[in-house]
């Protein structure tokens, strides 16, 4: 949003930029928050325990997951986004024909 009293007194940059810490790519959730249902809440809940655990663990001797490499192996592990807020229905065999 723009700073109002910055505007009104003609400080048009700093109007623009008054709240810019707070539009950096990815943080969009408090202008558009996304939808949350019992099923994004209870896989939130188990993505973060695995997500605390794997953080802590060495998987292969001198590796060891941040959050974002441990998001991004899950992922890929399952071939979908545990990230998402899409509930469309698709038929099972478009889901997988990309992984055949």
């Amino acid at each position: 949003m723009v700073g109002k009293e910055e505007f009104k007194n003609g400080n048009i940059s700093a109007a623009l930029n008054k709240n810019k810490d707070a539009y950096v790519e990815g943080n969009f959730n408090h202008v558009f928050p996304l939808p949350e249902t019992d099923l994004t809440r209870y896989r939130d809940y188990l993505r973060e325990i695995w997500l605390n655990w794997i953080v802590k663990v060495e998987c292969i001797e001198g590796l060891h997951f941040d959050r974002d490499r441990a998001i991004r192996q899950l992922n890929a592990r399952f071939h979908q986004n545990f990230l998402t807020t899409d509930f469309k229905e698709r038929p099972a065999n478009g889901l997988i024909k990309d992984n055949i």
